[in-house]
């Protein structure tokens, strides 16, 4: 693991991941209409968060930050809010929670 590096960068333009053994990931705010968060709690008092970028209500793009093999919980929390403050300029949605709102017909 060391000298690998891991890169979250958020821009105007998008949001780009970069973490050992992963393809780096990158979206652009045009592609998605909101973001959705699941924390859950792994082994090892490691916190997984899965991002899950909604366009059209249907899952466009989805990545894992595993909290302590790829940021430390401090970072992973800032990566948290600082996507979240991001997205309110953006005029993208941001929603915490295990809440995958059902489709009625």
């Amino acid at each position: 693991g060391a000298g690998i590096r891991r890169i979250f960068s958020i821009s105007p333009k998008g949001i780009k991941m970069v973490v050992p053994r992963e393809p780096i990931f990158e979206i652009y705010w045009s592609e998605f209409d909101f973001i959705q968060l699941h924390k859950h709690s792994g082994s090892h008092n490691n916190k997984r968060y899965r991002f899950y970028f909604i366009s059209n209500d249907e899952v466009y793009n989805e990545f894992l930050i595993e909290g302590s093999m790829h940021f430390s919980g401090a970072n992973c929390r800032a990566i948290v809010s600082q996507m979240e403050q991001y997205a309110a300029k953006m005029n993208k949605g941001f929603i915490r929670g295990k809440r995958r709102r059902k489709k009625k017909y």
